[in-house]
């Protein structure tokens, strides 16, 4: 009788783990690198969605600036601090439109450095704002 020797021998359970042990770290980077682009792009989407927003309020409110530097002096009409905050005099809609007056009223956008915020002060009375 003729005995077939069926056995796997060392070197080759060797071989096969690791041939196996490089598959799977090949496929876990792949699934490492793409979930990292994922939350990557979900973070840069939801900033410049936050930025998208912020930018149309600013535009909607300073359509409705009014005022004329050149008559009422600088700062009456736009207030810039650089860095700091942004500041506009708005015709009131209950008001006469596009004349000045009393029922007028300064916004005012805030940005905070250290925490990376933009408040809004919608009717700050103060001249200054």
């Amino acid at each position: 009788m003729l005995y077939r020797n069926k056995s796997i021998t060392l070197m080759e359970l060797l071989i096969a783990l690791v041939l196996m042990g490089l598959v799977v770290l090949g496929i876990n980077s792949i699934t490492l690198f793409s979930r990292y682009q994922l939350i990557s792009s979900e973070r840069r989407v939801k900033l410049q969605n936050d930025i998208s927003f912020c930018l149309d309020h600013i535009t909607k409110r300073g359509l409705n600036t009014i005022g004329n530097e050149s008559i009422f002096g600088n700062n009456s009409a736009v207030l810039i601090v650089p860095n700091v905050s942004l500041a506009l005099y708005i015709d009131s809609p209950s008001s006469s439109i596009g004349i000045r007056d009393a029922n007028d009223y300064w916004v005012k956008y805030t940005f905070n450095s250290s925490t990376h915020q933009l408040s809004y002060c919608d009717n700050c009375r103060a001249s200054s704002a």
